[in-house]
């Protein structure tokens, strides 16, 4: 779905395909001159985690259909899972961070603790799923 296009929503039960307000997406990350679309992980119309119902090969066009949740770290915003990957990126150092961030080891230990925070109620919010 392109920017400016309008979300399509399936209501089965009742047979009808609403059609929801544009759905604004952030800025486009391109990689090597190409368009690399944003995975969603909220539903456009009720706010709800999306999960996956299908995944494909793009190689040979084999399907997968199935119910799957989004992994802990996938559901968490983009900016946290920036701050993730630096944090790897950096070998788990706060020191590191602190410098690279340009802010106090103090701020970017709480920013962790707060991303490790929602990684917990990802976690949570799983294992009451099962």
């Amino acid at each position: 779905m392109g920017p400016g296009t309008a979300a399509v929503c399936r209501n089965i039960g009742a047979g009808r395909y609403p059609r929801l307000p544009t759905v604004r997406r952030r800025k486009n990350i391109i990689y090597m001159g190409m368009e690399k679309k944003r995975l969603p992980k909220t539903c456009p119309a009720c706010g709800s985690v999306l999960r996956v119902r299908s995944m494909y090969c793009h190689s040979c066009d084999t399907q997968i259909e199935g119910d799957y949740m989004l992994p802990p770290l996938m559901r968490l915003t983009e900016e946290e899972q920036r701050f993730v990957a630096d944090f790897v990126m950096c070998s788990g150092s706060l020191k590191e961070m602190a410098a690279r961030m340009g802010v106090s080891y103090p701020s970017v230990r709480n920013r962790l603790d707060e991303i490790i925070g929602e990684l917990r109620r990802a976690v949570a919010a799983d294992m009451s799923d099962e």
